[in-house]
């Protein structure tokens, strides 16, 4: 049996979308018997039948659990956590031919983007891109040990249906206003400078489209603002909120008192540094 562990992500922090995300200590943990047969496709077997296609080895069968600590469809990366635990458990199997960089590769390819198996894989903060097909990631490590607070509600919100109400074409002016505070917000993060962490984690291109998906959003926001953190952008597609934040027991001690119409619970996170890990 091989035992994968892999952290939940972060993606779409802020202006970096399809591009910047992060790891975060909440894991899935995943084992995979090869040989047994599971009786029907998963995320998980599919991603693994990626790397025996890759160096010509016909798939075998294969039976998987999951031990799961990721909310599903919530903004925290558990499809992508399906698809690392897939392609790294294959790997292990085939007694390691492919390299992370090509592990990457693979999941980018069942993902359809690398922004969260990126931090899946390599743990830290990432930034990626695609350029004609390829995936590649920057890796770097957060400034200082702020408290990550995800805010997760008690209702689904699919990649899709999120993706569907974004605009087909957006106006020069935004592309420049996320392009700008992109790098800004990189640096920022790298220097620990939190106090413009608010500027930098400004959105045009999605999270104003996608909180009409979500009720409580801009109720949530105002919040937060009046409680002094601003630090707050819309995790993934959602519906999770996330929160950068020196003090989140504060937070968890807001939500006590607020009126909303879902029920949501606070977590509070911190940067996973290591990235998926084989636990055997």
């Amino acid at each position: 049996m091989i035992k994968i562990r892999v952290p939940a992500t972060s993606a779409n922090m802020g202006p970096g979308f399809d591009s910047l995300g992060i790891a975060l200590n909440l894991y899935n943990t995943y084992s995979f018997s090869y040989g047994e047969e599971d009786g029907e496709k998963s995320l998980m077997s599919e991603a693994s039948d990626l790397v025996f296609q890759s160096i010509e080895r016909m798939p075998e069968p294969v039976k998987v659990t999951v031990e799961s600590h990721i909310p599903m469809s919530r903004g925290l990366g558990s499809s992508a956590a399906c698809i690392v635990a897939g392609v790294m458990a294959a790997n292990v199997y085939l007694d390691s031919p492919l390299g992370l960089t090509e592990l990457l590769q693979l999941a980018t390819q069942a993902e359809g983007h690398p922004d969260n198996v990126a931090p899946a894989l390599f743990g830290g903060i990432t930034a990626s891109l695609m350029q004609e097909g390829k995936a590649y990631t920057q890796r770097f490590l957060p400034g200082e040990d702020w408290d990550y607070v995800a805010m997760v509600p008690d209702f689904y919100l699919s990649t899709r249906k999120a993706r569907e109400v974004l605009p087909r074409e957006i106006p020069f002016e935004h592309g420049v206003w996320n392009a700008s505070r992109s790098g800004f917000l990189i640096l920022a993060l790298m220097h620990g400078r939190k106090d413009l962490l608010p500027l930098a984690l400004e959105d045009r291109l999605h999270e104003n489209y996608r909180k009409s998906l979500i009720p409580d959003f801009d109720d949530i926001k105002k919040a937060l603002r009046r409680a002094g953190e601003e630090a707050i952008y819309l995790s993934g597609a959602g519906p999770t909120m996330l929160c950068i934040s020196e003090n989140g027991e504060q937070i968890k001690k807001l939500f006590e008192h607020l009126s909303l119409k879902n029920t949501w619970e606070v977590k509070i996170l911190h940067p996973d540094l290591e990235g998926a890990k084989i636990l055997r």
